[in-house]
């Protein structure tokens, strides 16, 4: 399982201040200079297998010295993603750019974690999460069905596509015919196993010979397809007609056309002949090839009767029947289906595939059904299926293609499953956001501005206010329960000693209400009033925030 790390790590420094001393000689002050990340994951997406791509992020430093930093692919993560050249120091004010290359290989989703370390003593390193996929193998035919009308030879031969229309690489492992269809037909292996990447195919050769019989036969693929690992590809016949078989087909002594008068020419596909109305004479009537409308009609007074015992034609459904008595076996029989969780079916971009019938059983093929994916920002599409739109979107912060070229990929986490109670994510405060400006004795300047408050597990239990908070990342050492209780702090020592401490309690899976508070101890706190701002003095603010 892997968790979203704290996005801030903090490292103190002195420096001399150059803002207002009030006629004082100058005093040397610490300050918190900072490494911030403007992303916590970079999200490739469905990337092909056979294929890469490349992004980057940034780390920007926002302190007021420079920082020597080592960057590095977090050691038990997917070996798919590798890193580009990066620059050993950020500059005060300044920032770097991570370049990040995904070139997948296999099924699945891959996930690692990109650290960032700075040469600052007992200081936590940072980290992104880099991900990408899910994707997956699948497998379908070209043509489908394989047709052999018109058959002219006793023995025809076609080749059927196996083609790789996935994302992953797919694996075809053995390749027949259903011992249950037409006889008539047999395939020509290739060389198997083979592997195939997305868009390639492999041709498998299918031969038939030519009979009477007007059953359809199946070619049975076994492969690592994600949707249905044995897959049919129907496979249909052309039978001579009837009149030219070689067959009595009804049983009256005379062989196809000319020698039965049942046939009004070669291509006839009726051999039977018209019955002498005799009074008791009793003929077939209905569909001839046994469906469910087939039945029989009597002879009475030189008259033939009502059809009798033959159904009426009735909606088609999957039974390997010809309920709609028109020759053809569960022809344009579908149905809707989905892979997915039942939660998504039919919300925002999530929708049905569907599922076609042969030989009376579903194929277990979903086509063009769509599942969650992950939720992209700065759009107006619900792509992770949840109901809600852009969720955990900072406000301004947008989806950029992810190409070699591109700049930052900006992916939110979002709302989690409805019932999953996880304090890991974006909360974002209702009422207004929490603001103090004060200063110290020393003209000092401190500021508070929070909005939204983001929870991590790890590697340590934080909290980090946004878009700014005095210090560093607020810790626990004990990780926060939800449904539950937490608090969070941070002190920042000195003549004006900071104490910032976050204390509340998870009521859903979605809400969490408490108290964020700033307190100032020491001699240094009084306001220098040629600063402009508040006294540092101690502040309480209530929280109701909600994801």
């Amino acid at each position: 399982m892997f968790f979203r790390a704290s996005s801030v790590v903090a490292f103190a420094g002195f420096v001399t201040l150059s803002g207002c001393n009030c006629g004082r000689q100058p005093v040397v002050m610490k300050t918190e200079a900072s490494l911030s990340l403007p992303v916590e994951a970079l999200d490739f997406g469905v990337v092909p297998e056979g294929t890469s791509k490349g992004a980057k992020f940034r780390v920007d430093n926002v302190g007021r010295a420079p920082v020597n930093v080592t960057v590095s692919l977090v050691a038990g993560g997917s070996t798919d993603f590798a890193l580009g050249a990066v620059p050993a120091q950020v500059d005060a004010s300044g920032f770097i750019e991570v370049p990040v290359v995904f070139t997948p290989m296999g099924a699945g989703s891959d996930e690692a974690f990109v650290e960032i370390k700075t040469d600052v003593a007992d200081e936590q390193p940072l980290r992104v999460l880099v991900k990408g996929g899910p994707i997956f193998p699948a497998l379908s035919f070209d043509p489908d069905p394989l047709s052999f009308a018109p058959a002219t030879m006793s023995l025809e031969r076609k080749t059927a596509l196996l083609k790789s229309t996935g994302t992953a690489g797919l694996t075809v492992r053995s390749v027949g015919v259903a011992a249950n269809g037409n006889p008539d037909f047999s395939v020509v292996l290739p060389a198997l196993p083979v592997r195939l990447l997305p868009g390639e195919s492999v041709g498998v050769r299918v031969e038939y010979a030519r009979s009477a019989r007007r059953t359809e036969g199946l070619m049975e693929v076994l492969s690592d397809d994600a949707d249905a690992g044995l897959k049919r590809l129907r496979l249909l016949p052309d039978p001579p007609s009837v009149c030219s078989n070689l067959v009595d087909d009804d049983n009256d002594g005379l062989i196809d056309y000319p020698n039965d008068p049942g046939c009004q020419d070669a291509a006839d596909n009726d051999e039977y002949n018209p019955a002498q109305c005799v009074t008791g004479a009793v003929q077939p009537c209905g569909a001839q090839d046994g469906g469910y409308c087939a039945g029989t009609r009597s002879c009475m007074s030189g008259v033939w009767g009502a059809c009798f015992d033959a159904g009426a034609p009735i909606t088609e459904v999957c039974n390997n029947v010809d309920d709609d008595c028109d020759g053809l076996v569960d022809d344009d029989v579908s149905r809707a289906c989905y892979r997915f969780a039942a939660g998504t079916r039919g919300v925002g971009n999530c929708r049905d595939g569907l599922e076609t019938c042969s030989l009376g059983a579903f194929s277990g093929n979903c086509v063009g059904q769509v599942g969650p994916s992950t939720e992209l920002c700065g759009n107006v599409i619900d792509e992770d299926c949840d109901g809600v739109v852009n969720n955990g979107c900072d406000a301004g912060i947008i989806v950029v293609d992810a190409g070699v070229d591109a700049g930052v990929v900006v992916v939110d986490a979002g709302t989690p499953d409805a019932g999953a109670c996880s304090p890991v994510g974006v909360w974002r405060l209702d009422g207004g956001a929490i603001q103090l400006q004060c200063c110290n004795l020393f003209g000092a300047f401190y500021a508070v501005n929070i909005n939204v408050n983001q929870f991590n597990i790890s590697p340590a239990t934080t909290a980090r206010g946004q878009p700014t908070q005095p210090g560093s990342t607020l810790l626990t050492t004990t990780a926060p329960m939800c449904p539950g209780n937490f608090t969070y702090s941070r002190t920042v020592s000195g003549g004006c000693t900071e104490t910032y401490t976050l204390t509340g309690t998870f009521t859903s899976a979605n809400r969490f209400v408490g108290t964020y508070s700033a307190t100032f101890t020491g001699a240094q706190c009084m306001n220098d009033p040629q600063c402009g701002g508040e006294d540092c003095i101690d502040q309480t603010w209530p929280i109701e925030a909600y994801r």
